[in-house]
Formats: structure tokens, C-alpha cells, sequence
């Protein structure tokens, strides 16, 4: 993907973008259709499922509806507005996938952690992941092409360092939002190393694992959270990101956090000065550490948790050159 979009713009090219993924998304929802057909009946009959289902089909109707690109570039403009559409749909789709699914499945705790549940939810984001990746590389090169270098390539080179000190800000401002208090955070190690990556999937993962630490910090440590420690290490085909803190995690649940729809958020009440039901709230969903997990495979590392010692160590790992791009 990255050396493509290093390639000379032009119509031939767009148009070549265009024809792969006019080829090959059908090919990858025929997959997921196989999937599902595969599910046993109680997962495949859950609304929220079989909704999927249908934006798989329909996603296919609209590549087959677009097979003759090669005829003129209204064609690719066409195909261009219809493959925004196919995204806008999926992230409508999955969002609300995961809102009613814990709903739907709350009658049903077995059902609902079964591995054949996960496998689907862990599938289904991935090819979202790696859809929208595709998608966004040939919206901002059709958009360079057309309006001027206005819109920035999903993938690119970045210094860890500087993702970080964005991550920690963000977590910062959110948790201190939520919760009246943060831990400070100590940055240190390679901070100036690079990695081919798409950053708004690095911050992804970085904010979601600091709004969980801190969080943990405050729910253990009130009036007076020690600090929490960062460590960047730039090794030969990877940076590891480490994170530590003192939030007190039980070591029996260092693997169940990584599973769908569990949260061990405690509930706050507001102070008088802030409440902390303004808005969209910190923790509780259950969803985001799996997404960070999908995120960083995507990316060509991996998301580990570990306690020693009362210290909780959350290993982020990434590829140096994005094994996926």
C-alpha cells in the first residue's frame, strides 16, 4: 500500500486501485458469508448477526453493479462515492452490532463467551480493519488526484515518540474529565523511533490501554495515584511500548480483560465540581482491549498484559514496516 501510493498520480492509476478492490472486496465478503453460514444457528438467528450478513450481501451487489470501470472515469468517480458508502454503512453496522449484541446475548453467559462467538466478532473487525484501510488509501489518492494533496495517506511513516506524548494528552484529558484526577505519566526510551503504520490505529490502542491504566491507578490510589511509567524500545523489527502502573489488576483476569463485553470498571459518582456521567462514558463497554488487540496483530505486533510484583505491564508491540501493508 505505501509504496503504491509513493508511485506518480494519475487517472491510470486510480483507475487501477479502483479495478483491485472492485476484484477483491467481493472475494473477502464471499469469506465472511462462509463464516456465518458456519455459525451455529443460536449466533447466526442473533439480529445483530444475521444484520451483518446482509451489508456483506450488499456489499457484493454494489462491486458486481460497478464491473465496467474500465469504460470511462465517471465509472471510477461512481465506484469512488459507492465504496464511501460501503464504509459509512459497515461503521453504522458494527457499531451498532456491538451495542445490542450484549443485549441480545444476556440471557445466555455461556453463549456469550463461547470461542466461536469471539472467533466471529475478532473476524468480522479484522476485515473491517483491513476494508477501511484499503478503501481510505484509493479515497485519498482519488482526492489528490483531484483536489490537491488535501487528504493525508492512512499509511505512513511516524515517530513513536511523539504518538505517545498525543496518547498520553488525549488519556489525560478524558480520564481527569471522568474521574477528577490523573496519574502522571513518564515518558522514556526510543522515543524517536520510526514505523511504517497508520497512526489513527497507534493512537487507537495507545489512548484505550492509558484511559484503562489510569483508570485502574484512580480506582486504586484516589487522592494521591503514583505515577505511570512508559518505556519505548526500538528493536530490530519491532517497538515495544510498555506500560506500567499500580493499578492493581487481579493476576485471574489478566486474560479475561481481552474478551468481549467484560469490564471491571467501578462505577463513580460526580463531585460537585464535575460529573462524570457528562457524556460519553470512560469504561464499561468491554470492547475497546479487544479492538486494541485486532488493531495491533493488524499492525504486525501484538497486546499482552502481565502482573508482577502488584505492577500491571501492558506489552505493546508493532511491526516496524506493518506486515499487513
Amino acid at each position: 500500500l505505501y509504496s503504491f501510493a509513493q508511485s506518480p498520480l494519475s487517472e491510470k492509476k486510480i483507475s487501477t486501485s479502483a479495478k483491485f478492490l472492485q476484484q477483491e472486496l467481493p472475494v473477502r465478503f464471499h469469506q465472511k458469508l462462509q463464516h456465518i453460514d458456519q455459525l451455529k444457528q443460536r449466533v447466526r438467528s442473533v439480529p445483530s448477526v444475521a444484520k451483518m450478513y446482509q451489508q456483506y450481501q450488499r456489499s457484493i451487489q454494489i462491486c458486481e453493479e460497478h464491473n465496467d470501470l474500465q469504460k470511462s472515469w465517471e465509472k471510477v468517480t461512481s465506484f469512488n462515492a459507492a465504496l464511501q458508502s460501503i464504509i459509512r454503512s459497515y461503521n453504522q453496522c458494527s457499531e451498532i452490532m456491538l451495542k445490542n449484541l450484549r443485549c441480545e446475548l444476556n440471557t445466555d453467559d455461556e453463549q456469550r463467551e463461547s470461542s466461536e462467538l469471539r472467533n466471529f466478532l475478532d473476524e468480522t473487525f479484522y476485515t473491517l480493519i483491513s476494508t477501511r484501510i484499503l478503501i481510505e488509501q484509493h479515497q485519498s489518492l482519488y482526492d489528490s488526484l483531484m483536489y490537491g494533496n488535501i487528504t493525508k495517506h492512512p499509511v505512513e511513516r511516524s515517530k513513536i515518540g511523539e504518538l505517545v506524548e498525543f496518547a498520553c494528552t488525549e488519556a489525560s484529558a478524558i480520564v481527569l474529565e471522568k474521574l477528577g484526577n490523573v496519574p502522571n505519566v513518564n515518558v522514556t526510551g526510543d522515543t524517536l523511533a520510526k514505523l511504517l503504520c497508520v497512526p489513527s490505529h497507534i493512537l487507537f490502542v495507545l489512548i484505550e490501554i492509558l484511559k484503562n491504566s489510569m483508570r485502574a491507578v484512580i480506582d486504586n490510589h484516589v487522592w494521591d495515584p503514583p505515577e505511570i511509567d512508559i518505556c519505548i524500545t526500538d528493536e530490530k523489527n519491532r517497538i515495544s511500548v510498555i506500560v506500567k502502573d499500580k493499578g492493581g489488576l487481579d493476576p485471574l483476569m489478566k486474560d479475561k480483560i481481552f474478551d468481549y463485553f467484560f469490564s471491571s470498571a467501578q462505577q463513580h459518582q460526580p463531585t460537585y465540581t464535575y460529573s462524570g456521567l457528562f457524556g460519553a462514558p470512560l469504561t464499561g463497554y468491554g470492547v475497546g482491549l479487544p479492538l486494541a488487540k485486532l488493531y495491533c496483530k493488524f499492525l504486525g505486533g501484538n497486546l499482552t498484559l502481565n502482573v508482577h510484583d502488584g505492577e500491571t505491564h501492558t506489552s505493546i508491540i508493532f511491526g516496524k514496516e506493518g506486515s499487513t501493508f
